[in-house]
C-alpha cells in the first residue's frame, strides 16, 4: 500500500525484468524496496526483448501494457526489433523510437508523479526522463551505470567523430541539467564534476545484493551436476559482449589444456551476448575441452551455479573507460561466498582488495590470469578465506536493502526541497 507521505516515482528505462542482465537487476531490486517502503513507483520501459532482439513469450509487442511485478506498476511499450550486434545505426533508430514514445506516454498518459528517475548507459533514456519532468514540473534524477560515449568508443563501437560529439553533448547536458545525478562506482563521479556537475549534486548509489538469495543454505541443484563435482569450475556468469574482453579465456585455456597437472581445470560460461556464439566456435576450432558452454540461465538459477562452482572469473576489457565499471557478478560472486578471479582495472579491482576475497589480474594478460587460477586451485585454504571475506564484504557494505532505504531517504528530500 502506498504511503502518501512518501514520493511517487516514475523510473524511465530500456532494461527492466523479465529481461536480464546487470540492469534489470538493479532496477527491480530498488524498485520493488522502493514500493515495500510505501513509494508508488512505476517503471516506463519497453517491450522486452534483450538481448537477442526477439520478443519474449508471453509478450505481444503492444503499443501500451500495463501489469504488476512485485508492487511496482510496469508500463512497457512498443519495441523495435534490435540486438546489441546490430549496426549502431539500427539500435540508434530504437532508442529513439523509445525517446518519442516515452515522452508522450510519461507526459500525457500516465499520472503525474513527484519525481522522475531515468538510467543510463546510453542518454537517450535521460533524454526523455528528463523532458518528462521539465513538462510535469518535478525534480529529475539521472543514474549512470555506464559511461557513454566513453565505452562505445573504447569497444570500437564508433569511431564517427559526429556521433562521438552528439553523444557526448547530451550526455554532458543531462549530467548539468539534472537536477542530481546518482552513480553506481566512484570513478564516474569525476567525470560527471568535470562535465560540470556540481559535487554537491551527485549522489554515489553502489550495486548491491540480495544476500539471503545467494546465501549457500538457499541454493539449489543444477542440470550439469557431474560436470561441476567433476572438475575444478571457475564459473562466469552474465553477459558474454565486447565489453567483457573474454577472448583471454581461449588462451588461458590452451596453456591449462597443454599440461596434466591441470586437466581438471575447467571453465563454465553462463549467459548470452554478442560475442558467445563467436566465443564458442573458437573455443571448439581450437580444440579446447576444458571451456563449456551453457548458455543462459533465468536469474533465479544464477546462485546455484555459483554454490556449484569452486572460484568465479570476471574480466573486462582493457581500457580506461572500463576503470569505472564494477560488475554486478562481482558482487554476486562475493555475496555467494566465491573466490574470485578478477582481470579488471580501477573500483573493482578496489572492491576486489577490500573484500580480500580473490586475486586481481591485469585484463587481457592470459599469463597473469593463468597464475592466478592455479594459485586458487592449489591453495584450498586461501579459497576458504577469501570465500568468508568477500561473502562478509557485501553482506555488511552492499546489500540493496540498505542501497534502496538510502537512496529513498535523498529523494524524499529533493522531492520535498
Amino acid at each position: 500500500m502506498a504511503d502518501d507521505n512518501l514520493p511517487s516515482i516514475l523510473l524511465v528505462s530500456f532494461r527492466y525484468p523479465p529481461e536480464t542482465g546487470a540492469a534489470a537487476t538493479r532496477l527491480e531490486a530498488l524498485t520493488t524496496r522502493w514500493a515495500s517502503l510505501g513509494h508508488d513507483v512505476t517503471v516506463l520501459t519497453t517491450t522486452p526483448d534483450y538481448p537477442d532482439g526477439e520478443v519474449y513469450d508471453g509478450y505481444h509487442n503492444e503499443w501500451l501494457r500495463r501489469e504488476q511485478h512485485d508492487g511496482v506498476t510496469v508500463v512497457t511499450t512498443k519495441s523495435l526489433p534490435a540486438s546489441p550486434s546490430d549496426h549502431l545505426l539500427r539500435r540508434a533508430i530504437k532508442y529513439l523510437w523509445f525517446t518519442t514514445i516515452a515522452v508522450l506516454v510519461g507526459t500525457f498518459w500516465l499520472n503525474k508523479r513527484d519525481i522522475v528517475l531515468a538510467t543510463s548507459p546510453q542518454p537517450f533514456a535521460g533524454l526523455a526522463g528528463f523532458t518528462i519532468a521539465r513538462l510535469r514540473r518535478v525534480p529529475f534524477v539521472f543514474e549512470i551505470r555506464d559511461l557513454w560515449p566513453e565505452s562505445l568508443v573504447a569497444m570500437g563501437e564508433v569511431d564517427n567523430t559526429a556521433v562521438i560529439s552528439v553523444l557526448g553533448t547530451i550526455s554532458n547536458f543531462l549530467y548539468t541539467h539534472a537536477d542530481r545525478v546518482s552513480v553506481v562506482a566512484p570513478g564516474m563521479k569525476e567525470t560527471v564534476v568535470e562535465a560540470g556537475a556540481d559535487p554537491d549534486d551527485v549522489w554515489l548509489h553502489t550495486n548491491g545484493i540480495d544476500h539471503t538469495f545467494f546465501a549457500r543454505e538457499n541454493a539449489g541443484g543444477i542440470d550439469e551436476t557431474e560436470l561441476f563435482e567433476d572438475n575444478f569450475v571457475l564459473s562466469y556468469i552474465g553477459t558474454v559482449g565486447k565489453a567483457q574482453g573474454l577472448d583471454v579465456v581461449l588462451d588461458v585455456a590452451e596453456q591449462l589444456q597443454a599440461t596434466d597437472k591441470y586437466d581438471d581445470i575447467l571453465f563454465a560460461f553462463i549467459g548470452f551476448g554478442s560475442r558467445y556464439n563467436d566465443l564458442a566456435q573458437r573455443a571448439e576450432a581450437r580444440n579446447l575441452d576444458n571451456i563449456a558452454f551453457l548458455g543462459r540461465r533465468p536469474m533465479s538459477e544464477v546462485p546455484n551455479y555459483l554454490h556449484h562452482s569452486d572460484a568465479a572469473f570476471i574480466h573486462t576489457e582493457s581500457e580506461e573507460a572500463f576503470e569505472t565499471m564494477i560488475p554486478m557478478k562481482l558482487y554476486e560472486a562475493l555475496g555467494a561466498g566465491l573466490p574470485v578471479v578478477l582481470g579488471a582495472s580501477g573500483d573493482a579491482v578496489e572492491i576486489l582488495s577490500r573484500a580480500d576475497a580473490g586475486i586481481a589480474a591485469t585484463p587481457g594478460d592470459a599469463d597473469a590470469i593463468l597464475e592466478a587460477v592455479k594459485e586458487l586451485r592449489e591453495n584450498p585454504g586461501k579459497r576458504q578465506a577469501f570465500s568468508e571475506n568477500g561473502r562478509r564484504y557485501v553482506v555488511e557494505n552492499h546489500s540493496w536493502d540498505a542501497i534502496a532505504e538510502a537512496y529513498s531517504d535523498k529523494i524524499r528530500c529533493l522531492v520535498e526541497g
